[in-house]
């Protein structure tokens, strides 16, 4: 308690501190400073000067030990006793300086009435003030209205009015209240018009949506208008609920202040670094106006008296209502005064005024708080506008300008900005204009370009983020969104044909360019979002290879080109050369140049629109002693020693020299091994017979092996017993079939095949011998794992909920689609965490991916509420915008430095928060290190490339051209080897076994390809060797192709793919995964796609779904005779 009085004392004492102490000086005398501290003193005195010092080494002492003594001590050796014995309570009076009179600094006036007034802390005790005290319970209880208290108080004043002291009195208290334009008008004996006083709150009122998105405690030094109790007030608002609450007090506070408080402002604005904003309420105040004159402040809301609050302001408003103040109407006042706002759907687009342009800015600037970012690309909450024209803010008219059509025409550009600075605006900005100029009279000549764009993305949940957006300018008719996840809208050729913006995935266009139903000069403009993805063999760049080929081989007409990202890709460079040439091969792929915000007032601006997010590294040491994985690499030495008492081993290793069994286990390595094994089986041990189970034998115990390492990587991760609960899963289908087995008679398992063989029940057994031991340890107490713990701590404190702020959402990233499961069940079991009702979110490729429309539904719920956490793989990372997001987390999972800006990005709300929470023992830390390092290199890079292209622009395109030959010799080269691949391919005899039991399955004769995707069976026999399972995550619908179950062996129930209706017939569809592929010439193959198989596989026809109807009505007649048979016996 004695501890909270001195921290009270000595901050009401702040002020006076601020005035009389030199802080390089003082801290000499201070010994409770750390010496970084008093390095950070030296350097805030030497950008903002002694008074800002002062302000903030005041805030730092009352956070250190002992300090009080030592603030003391070091007064009094200053010669600062006056202050010492105010702060010790020895003055009547500590609020105020050593003389709070006279001019201040910044040219206002100090009467030395800065606190809220009161008598009795005033020292004033006369009768008059004291019998004024005294009526004051009368006045609040007896009036009914403010007016009629304020008339009683005026007539108890004027019986007052020879009392000594009275005026000055009168005048104190309502400075103190807030009042001082009144006490202002007084002593001038000038009578300020209300509309002028309405006037000067409208100005803040009006910037109100930037002025709380500052920090308020960098601004406080400077704000002399503000009493003491009031920044008190602010202080302590910050400490318990974060600036934004704390800026909303502190304008709620700047509103009730007279003329001097605007220069103070301004003042305050630019010191704490935020010049544009300075600049702009300096504009908007007048340039002739010199807010510490005498001068009435100029009109500037004659043109606005009919304006309407925007709707949009009900969560500000919800907010506002918390901060310490009066702010209901503060937000949308703020709106109402500046342009009009139409109401056209759930969250009002707002028409300016003068030049009825929808401003996207402004609706982001009310909504920074929380509730919505449009300015990005999240738009799918925002009805369509009565108009096309988009009010850009200065910064992205910089970056769009290369693009735009012009006396010089467009050019080709990758636009480089900061995530959520509103890049995809900037590509509807230049998407709009290129259809304009296409679409009228002569805007197309000197260019035949199609008036067609289309807008790529690489991850399918961004399909429909990004088409919203385009409808929502350009109307429902003209925009039209497509992927693989969802069902056809016919030819791609005839969409766009019909719909002048697709928004798709680049795997459509690469699709419809080899099949030639379309070509890329049927494209005007095209936009390839997050364009560090064009690289290599990705979609982007095959797009791009078709367009570089065009460039250096034809005259066809080719398309406009327009790339968007944060980061482009520099890979592991190490040097500032290596990165520059990175982005050179970019820009060469892309066949572009780089535009970024270079001007220094729209850096500024850039500046004031960026929400920087925190960043801490956690880095915790794991188990002390692992008991769980000490038994489960028991359990894998066995099975090893299994393998290697093989006689195949000796083969598989004169195979592959490097395939040894690593020392350890439960690693990426080891995993590696596992698939090696698998893959040297598959090519040296033949399909066994009715006797030879040796491949049976050797692909048992690797599969066996791959899920204990991944149940290590689960019990290290997360919990133990979720590590348990995998392997249970993997075992229950084993002991499954197992027990179907033993309940068929003696005579049904003689004509049957049993499922398991002595491999399969040896490795059953070796797990249940341990399992209650294994389970005894999972709930054991010392198997807690401190990362996860720390994990959730992280958590609880980065969502803990603070007053007048938005509710938060979070992202939690981590590395596998097991451990997003698995992290999702801890979250949900945890009782001080299930508030988060996490979902997940993955990919849609392979077993048990995600469709696009689950991604669409997952991430509705999340920008609702109804998920506040999502858990997911490295598919969250790029693009995907959600304005509430301020949280992003990765949990023992650190990528590249492109991964580590985009997932910084995905915090898109105020206060955001990027965590990296890791492991020791994977030495994580170091490597997320040296991507923070590389991010400022990519930076510079980007910019010596682009001053590059602007002093020696023929010697950079020469660059470019020679590296986009370059790439064509070696893309030459390689498709003639891929071409004699495919002429060598095996048309018939081909062989497909079963990887495990080797049964053999099909021929590759007895495959066709439907929609050169899903490979169907078309032989009637092929039903005899299969069993259907059920599956969680089916049935799911792709394309024209509607999936219900999972197809198996019916010997050794090995997958095989899935089971399947196309066109209304069901049918199976197989995965290559599930097979070993056996060639006439002997060779064996295995692979996981369909691409690199060496044979052929013929298109899927009308004859075979016809062929597959026959087969299917015979059996019903067959079953139909059957069951009459079977009737008939009874």
């Amino acid at each position: 308690m004695e501890e909270e009085i001195r921290k009270k004392r000595f901050l009401d004492c702040r002020v006076r501190f601020m005035e009389e102490v030199n802080p390089k000086e003082f801290i000499e005398q201070l010994t409770c400073l750390t010496k970084s501290l008093e390095e950070e003193v030296h350097c805030w005195q030497d950008r903002e000067g002694a008074r800002h010092a002062a302000f903030r080494l005041a805030m730092e002492l009352v956070k250190k030990d002992n300090w009080y003594a030592d603030v003391i001590r070091a007064l009094r050796k200053a010669n600062k006793n006056g202050l010492a014995d105010a702060i010790e309570g020895k003055q009547d009076k500590p609020i105020g300086g050593a003389s709070r009179s006279g001019p201040r600094p910044d040219g206002g006036r100090d009467d030395g009435m800065d606190g809220a007034w009161n008598a009795e802390e005033s020292g004033i005790s006369d009768g008059t003030v004291s019998s004024i005290t005294e009526e004051r319970e009368h006045f609040t209880e007896t009036s009914r209205t403010r007016e009629q208290a304020v008339k009683e108080w005026l007539e108890y004043l004027e019986t007052k009015q020879h009392d000594d002291g009275i005026y000055q009195q009168v005048l104190q208290a309502l400075i103190a209240s807030g009042q001082q334009h009144i006490a202002e008008m007084l002593e001038d004996g000038k009578v300020v018009p209300d509309e002028i006083i309405q006037q000067r709150r409208d100005l803040v009122r009006i910037f109100f949506p930037r002025l709380v998105t500052v920090s308020p405690i960098e601004m406080l030094p400077w704000l002399m208008c503000l009493s003491d109790e009031e920044q008190n007030a602010i202080q302590a608002c910050k400490d318990q609920h974060g600036d934004h609450p704390a800026a909303m007090k502190m304008v709620f506070y700047l509103v009730l202040k007279g003329k001097e408080m605007y220069g103070q402002l301004i003042n305050a604005l630019s010191k704490a670094k935020h010049e544009l904003l300075a600049k702009d309420l300096q504009d908007m105040i007048n340039q002739d106006y010199d807010p510490t004159s005498d001068k009435d402040f100029p009109d500037i809301s004659a043109d606005d008296d009919n304006s309407k609050p925007a709707d949009a302001g009900d969560q500000q408003q919800q907010n506002d209502s918390t901060a310490g103040g009066d702010l209901n109407n503060l937000a949308s006042e703020s709106l109402s005064n500046e342009r009009t706002s139409q109401p056209t759907g759930p969250l009002n687009v707002e028409i300016h005024k003068d030049s009825e342009t929808v401003d996207h800015q402004d609706q982001e600037e009310s909504n920074r708080q929380g509730p919505q970012h449009e300015n990005d690309s999240d738009a799918s909450n925002v009805s369509p506008p009565s108009t096309k024209e988009l009010k850009l803010r200065s910064y992205q008219m910089e970056l769009a300008k290369p693009a735009l059509s012009g006396p010089n025409g467009s050019k080709n550009t990758i636009i480089v900005a900061p995530t959520g600075s509103g890049k995809t605006i900037v590509a509807l900005k230049v998407a709009m204009d290129f259809l304009d100029s296409t679409r009228s009279p002569g805007g197309a000549s000197g260019n035949a370009l199609p008036s067609k764009v289309v807008f790529l993305v690489n991850q399918t949940a961004l399909v429909e983020q990004q088409s919203k957006l385009f409808t929502n300018y350009l109307g429902s008719d003209g925009v039209i969104g497509l992927s693989g996840g969802e069902t056809s809208h016919g030819p791609l050729k005839s969409i766009l044909e019909a719909k002048s913006v697709l928004v798709m995935t680049a795997q459509i266009l690469v699709n419809g360019l080899q099949d030639h139903s379309v070509e890329l000069s049927h494209i005007g403009l095209l936009i390839l979002d997050e364009c560090h993805n064009c690289q290599k063999n990705a979609p982007y760049n095959k797009i791009m290879a078709a367009y570089r080929d065009m460039k250096l081989d034809s005259k066809h007409p080719r398309p406009q080109i327009l790339g968007m990202t944060a980061s482009l890709d520099i890979g592991q460079a190490k040097s500032e050369y290596q990165a520059e040439s990175k982005i050179l091969q970019q820009c060469a792929n892309l066949d572009a140049e780089l535009s970024t915000v270079q001007s220094q007032e729209c850096l500024e601006e850039l500046a004031q629109y960026q929400n920087i997010p925190t960043e801490d590294i956690i880095e915790v040491k794991g188990r002390p002693t692992d008991r769980f994985a000490k038994v489960i690499n028991t359990i894998m030495e066995k099975i090893e020693e299994v393998i290697e008492c093989t006689e195949e081993w000796d083969t598989l290793q004169a195979h592959n020299p490097q395939l040894k069994i690593p020392s350890s286990r439960g690693n990426q390595p080891y995993e590696q091994w596992v698939v090696q094994m698998q893959d040297g089986i598959a090519v040296t041990v033949k399909a066994p017979d009715d006797k030879d189970t040796r491949r049976r034998k050797l692909m048992a115990c690797t599969d066996h092996l791959k899920v204990y390492n991944n149940s290590l990587y689960i019990n290290r991760d997360i919990r133990t017993v979720d590590a348990l609960s995998q392997l249970d899963e993997f075992m229950a289908e084993i002991i499954k079939h197992k027990d179907d087995w033993n309940k068929l008679t003696d005579e049904e398992q003689q004509t049957k095949e049993n499922p398991l063989d002595e491999t399969d029940e040896f490795l059953l057994k070796i797990f249940n011998d341990r399992r209650t031991e294994l389970e005894a340890i999972s709930v054991h107490p010392n198997s807690r794992n401190p990362v996860l713990e720390k994990l959730g701590d992280v958590l609880l404190k980065a969502f803990e909920t603070k007053e007048g702020v938005p509710e938060k959402r979070g992202i939690l990233f981590t590395k596998t689609r097991a451990s997003t499961e698995a992290l999702r069940k801890w979250i949900e079991e945890t009782e001080h965490l299930k508030w988060l009702k996490p979902g997940t979110l993955i990919g849609g490729g392979g077993t048990g991916g995600m469709t696009q429309r689950q991604q669409i539904n997952l991430l509705e719920l999340f920008r609702e509420g109804d998920h506040k956490l999502i858990v997911a793989t490295s598919v969250a990372q790029e693009g995907l915008d959600i304005a509430q997001c301020n949280v992003v987390v990765r949990y023992n999972y650190v990528s590249s430095v492109v991964a580590h800006v985009q997932a910084k990005g995905r915090n898109r709300a105020m206060g955001g928060q990027f965590f990296l929470v890791v492991d020791e023992q994977l030495k994580l830390k170091d490597k997320d290190l040296m991507n923070r390092i590389r991010e400022p290199m990519m930076l510079r890079a980007t910019k010596t490339i682009q001053k590059r292209l602007t002093q020696e622009k023929e010697l950079f395109l020469e660059q470019i051209k020679e590296l986009q030959r370059i790439d064509q010799v070696e893309r030459k080269l390689k498709n003639e080897q891929d071409a004699n691949k495919s002429k060598s391919k095996v048309k018939t005899g081909v062989k497909l076994t079963c990887r495990k039991c080797g049964v053999l399955a099909c021929y590759n004769d007895d495959i066709r390809c439907a929609n050169g995707a899903h490979h169907v069976v078309i032989i009637d026999k092929f039903r005899q060797l299969y069993d259907t399972k059920d599956d969680p995550k089916l049935p799911v619908e792709v394309d024209d192709f509607y999936f219900q179950k999972i197809c198996v062996c019916k010997k050794c129930k090995t997958e095989w793919g899935k089971i399947g209706k196309h066109k209304g017939i069901t049918m199976p569809f197989l995965t290559p995964k599930g097979f070993i592929l056996e060639y006439p010439n002997g060779k064996q193959q295995k692979v996981s796609q369909w691409k690199d198989v060496m044979f052929e596989v013929a298109p899927f026809t009308a004859e075979d779904l016809k062929k597959i109807v026959n087969t299917d009505e015979n059996e019903m007649e067959d079953e139909g005779d059957e069951a009459r048979n079977d009737a008939d016996k009874e």
